[in-house]
C-alpha cells in the first residue's frame, strides 16, 4: 500500500501533462534509425547480392585528402586561403575544456566585483576564503536555500512607527501592498476595490463593486474576501463570495478580466514569484491554476476534503493549502502533478493561571480547523486556526516540527483561545507575523537548524479583527541589495481591522473603526546571512 503522504490528485487535467503512455521521439531523428544508418555509410561491395558499390563522391575524396594534410602538419586551422577567407577546419574544445573555461571566467567575475578593501589584501589564502564564500552563497541562493537573520537587527517597540487610517462603514476584509508603485490596496464588503497612496494614505482610484446581481457587471457583485498583486505590480488579481476572480491592469486603472470557473466563495489567491501564474482556492474544495497575462486556465487540482481557506506560494512550482476542517496541509508539486499530505489535527497543551487565586489550570485544546497558512520558504511552513496555535512545518515530517500554544491568549467571557485570523512572513527570513480578533500584532521568531522553533518577540495593541496582513519593502530582491549598499532595508506592515470577521457577521467588536494601520519597521543593522536546513 503506497504512503497517503506522496499521494497524486485524484482527476489530473490530460492537457497539462499531457499522456505520459505515449513514447517521445527524438526531436529530428529519422523515422527508421537502421535505414538511415545504412543510407549514411559509404558503399561497400556486397558479395551476397554480387552487387558492386558505386564510386565514392569527389566530396568524400577531398576531405579524406585534407584530414591527412592536417595529420602531417602540412596546414594549420589559422592560417588563410588565397581568397583571404578562413579555414572551414577549426579545433573545437571538448566539453571538459568548456566547463573549465566558463569556471574561470566566473571566478575572475567574482575577483573583479570583490569590494577594493578585500583586493588590498595580498594573501592567497584570504582571497580563496573570501571567493568560497561568495561561491557558496550564490549556490544556496539558486538552490533557496539562503535565508537572512532580521530577528536580531528589529528596533524596540517604541522606535515603530504606526499610522491609522479610519474608514466609515467600509468593513477592510483584504489588503495587499505595493511598495514598488507606492500603493495600497483594500477590498470590503461592498466589493469596492480602492487604491491608496503608501505615503500619506490619501485614497487615490477605486474600483466599484455593487451589491446587485448583475452577471455583466465588470467589478465585484459581492463581498471581496482576497486579493493578490503580480510581482512587478502590472495586475490586480481580486476574488470574493461572488464566486469570481477579475483580474484588473494597474497600469491604465482598468478591467481586464475575468474567470467563472470556481462553484462557491474565492478564499485565497497568490502568484507566483517571478511569473503570472495565479494560484486560487476556493469553498468548493479545488485549486485551480491561471495566467493572468494571457488569461487562460491552466488546471485543476483535488485532494481537500472541506473547503479551502488559504493559499501561498513563492518562486518554484509550488503552493501549499489548507483545508479547513479536513485538519491537512497540502503541498502541491504542479509540475509532477503530486501533493504532499500533512496531517493537522493536534492536541495542545496550555496551563492557565487565575488572576485572583493564582492556581495553575491545565487546559486541552484540539486544532478543529486549519485556516492560514505561511510559506518562509520552499521546505517550512507556519499554520494557525481556531486553536490558537502556531504550527511549524517541515517538508521532512508529516506533523508539525514545533507547535506553540494559545499564541493570542484566551477569551475572557469563555475561557476558549483567540483564533488566528491573519499570517504573514517574510520569505527566507527567520521572521512570522500573526494577527487575531483581539487586535494585537504578534512578531515571532523562527529558529532553524537541528531543532526548528518558534519563540515570540512582542506585540502590538490594535482594536479589532485582524483580517489581512501584508508584509514588503522598497525593493523585491532588497536583500542582495541592501548587501551590496551597506544600507539596511525599512519593512512596511500593512494590517487590515475591522468590527467583524472576514467571514460573515458572528461576532462584533463594539467601539472599533474600521480601516487599516501602516507600520514601518527600521532594521537597526545589515541582516547576516546563511543557510538553512
Amino acid at each position: 500500500m503506497s504512503d497517503p503522504f506522496f499521494a497524486a490528485p485524484k482527476t489530473r487535467n490530460k492537457s497539462f501533462g499531457g499522456d505520459k503512455g505515449a513514447k517521445r521521439k527524438r526531436p529530428g531523428a529519422p523515422s527508421n534509425f537502421n535505414q538511415s544508418k545504412r543510407s549514411g555509410a559509404p558503399a561497400t561491395n556486397n558479395k551476397k547480392s554480387g552487387k558492386k558499390s558505386g564510386p565514392v563522391p569527389k566530396k568524400h575524396v577531398e576531405k579524406l585528402a585534407l584530414e591527412e594534410e592536417l595529420s602531417e602538419g602540412g596546414s594549420d586551422s589559422s592560417e588563410k586561403d588565397d581568397s583571404g577567407d578562413e579555414s572551414d577546419v577549426s579545433i573545437k574544445e571538448n566539453a571538459e575544456e568548456k566547463r573549465l573555461r566558463i569556471a574561470k571566467q566566473y571566478i575572475q567575475n567574482l575577483q573583479d566585483g570583490l569590494p577594493e578593501d578585500e583586493l588590498e589584501v595580498d594573501a592567497r589564502d584570504i582571497d580563496r576564503d573570501i571567493i568560497a564564500e561568495r561561491l557558496q552563497k550564490d549556490a544556496l541562493e539558486t538552490t533557496k536555500r539562503l535565508y537572512y537573520k532580521i530577528v536580531d537587527q528589529l528596533p524596540s517597540v517604541s522606535d515603530i512607527s504606526t499610522q491609522l487610517k479610519k474608514m466609515r462603514n467600509q468593513e477592510v476584509t483584504a489588503l495587499v501592498l505595493d511598495v514598488v508603485g507606492g500603493f495600497v490596496y483594500t477590498g470590503n464588503k461592498r466589493g469596492d476595490i480602492c487604491q491608496w497612496s503608501l505615503s500619506d494614505l490619501t485614497k487615490t482610484h477605486t474600483f466599484p463593486g455593487t451589491i446587485k446581481k448583475d452577471a455583466k457587471f465588470q467589478g465585484h457583485i459581492d463581498h471581496v474576501f482576497c486579493l493578490a498583486l503580480s510581482h512587478d505590480g502590472k495586475y490586480l488579481a481580486s476574488g470574493g463570495r461572488d464566486n469570481r476572480i477579475n483580474i484588473w491592469d494597474l497600469g491604465t486603472l482598468s478591467y481586464k478580466g475575468i474567470f467563472k470557473q470556481h462553484k462557491d466563495s474565492i478564499s485565497g489567491l497568490a502568484f507566483r514569484r517571478g511569473s503570472y501564474d495565479l494560484y486560487s482556492c476556493s469553498f468548493d474544495r479545488t485549486i485551480k491554476v491561471w495566467n493572468a497575462e494571457e488569461l487562460s486556465y491552466i488546471e485543476t487540482l483535488f485532494g481537500h476534503q472541506d473547503m479551502i481557506m488559504d493559499i501561498a506560494c513563492l518562486d518554484q512550482e509550488h503552493c501549499v493549502t489548507v483545508g479547513s476542517r479536513d485538519a491537512t496541509l497540502r503541498l502541491w508539486k504542479i509540475a509532477e502533478q503530486t501533493q504532499l499530505v500533512f496531517r493537522g489535527g493536534s492536541t495542545t497543551k496550555y496551563t492557565s493561571i487565575s488572576e485572583a487565586t493564582k492556581e495553575s489550570k491545565p487546559l486541552h485544546f484540539v486544532e478543529g480547523s486549519m485556516d492560514k497558512v505561511a510559506m518562509l520558504d520552499e521546505s517550512n511552513f507556519v499554520t494557525g486556526g481556531d486553536s490558537g496555535s502556531l504550527c511549524l512545518w517541515h517538508t521532512s515530517k508529516k506533523k508539525p516540527t514545533d507547535i506553540y500554544p494559545v499564541a493570542h491568549g484566551l477569551f475572557s467571557s469563555n475561557g476558549q483561545p483567540c483564533e488566528i485570523t491573519a499570517l504573514a512572513s517574510i520569505p527566507y527570513t527567520d521572521l512570522i507575523i500573526s494577527g487575531s480578533c483581539d487586535g494585537n500584532l504578534k512578531f515571532w521568531k523562527v529558529s532553524f537548524g537541528s531543532k526548528r522553533s518558534i519563540s515570540p518577540l512582542f506585540s502590538i495593541p490594535l482594536a479589532g479583527f485582524i483580517n489581512a496582513i501584508s508584509v514588503s519593502t522598497k525593493d523585491p530582491n532588497h536583500h542582495q541589495a541592501v548587501l551590496k549598499k551597506g544600507e539596511p532595508p525599512v519593512y512596511y506592515v500593512l494590517v487590515s481591522l475591522s468590527r467583524q470577521p472576514i467571514h460573515g457577521r458572528w461576532n462584533t467588536i463594539e467601539g472599533v473603526k474600521d480601516g487599516f494601520v501602516k507600520i514601518e519597521i527600521p532594521l537597526q543593522g545589515l541582516p547576516k546571512s546563511c543557510g538553512s536546513s
